[in-house]
């Protein structure tokens, strides 16, 4: 019931932001590749999320190493949560540079028009390919509900990352990755290609040298 509420509520801020730039921004409403993104394999794609929990669980539970046992709970989340998005941020600039991973995270690239709905089209296998960026966690013995909320949260952002209305976010833009900084990353300009693979934090952009901020 919990994920019916999600899809949900998924759905009707998808159509909320429709609604703004038609009638505030008139601008027209590319239906079809609305229709792709909200129908790209989404059954199956939770189904392959399941099994990246379930071997995350499996790691954890049998082939861990306990070194976060004498942590307390907030320090784990605190860490789990800076962490994963350190990971993702090898993942996801790993999947643009190698060719087999490239073919899977494609069809994410393959829409035209930045919005809401472009945030929810990603391929069916991505969980699969996203767990070897992962396996760590489970390794250093990350507890799963810890695991399945931070990552959660991460992609609630990169969800809200994918609004076509806001345009700048002020101080968030000097800490966080913001629409403004993700539009640089879907752009195709020559400065934009291959830049700002960060999901949460734009730390790691500007440690390794893959941020650009967006040109005015």
């Amino acid at each position: 019931m919990n994920l019916v509420y999600a899809n949900g509520l998924l759905i009707v801020m998808v159509l909320a932001e429709l609604v703004f730039i038609s009638v505030k921004n008139k601008e027209k409403i590319p239906w079809r590749e609305i229709i792709f993104n909200l129908n790209s394999g989404h059954v199956l794609l939770r189904v392959l999320r399941g099994v990246e929990i379930s071997a995350f669980y499996f790691v954890e539970t049998y082939w861990s190493f306990p070194l976060m046992d004498d942590w307390s709970y907030i320090v784990i989340w605190i860490f789990t949560f800076v962490t994963w998005d350190f990971c993702f941020y090898w993942l996801h600039r790993f999947h643009h540079k190698f060719k087999f991973l490239w073919s899977i995270h494609v069809i994410h690239h393959e829409g035209e028009h930045f919005s809401l709905s472009l945030g929810i089209r990603n391929s069916w296998y991505s969980s699969l390919t996203s767990f070897p960026f992962f396996i760590g966690l489970a390794l250093i013995g990350t507890p799963v509900e810890v695991f399945i909320a931070t990552s959660s949260i991460h992609y609630i952002v990169q969800f809200y990352n994918h609004n076509s209305i806001v345009k700048n976010s002020g101080w968030l833009d000097k800490v966080m990755i913001t629409p403004s900084h993700h539009r640089v990353h879907h752009g195709v300009n020559p400065e934009y290609i291959d830049r700002n693979f960060g999901g949460t934090f734009v730390l790691w952009d500007k440690l390794f040298g893959t941020f650009q901020a967006e040109l005015k």
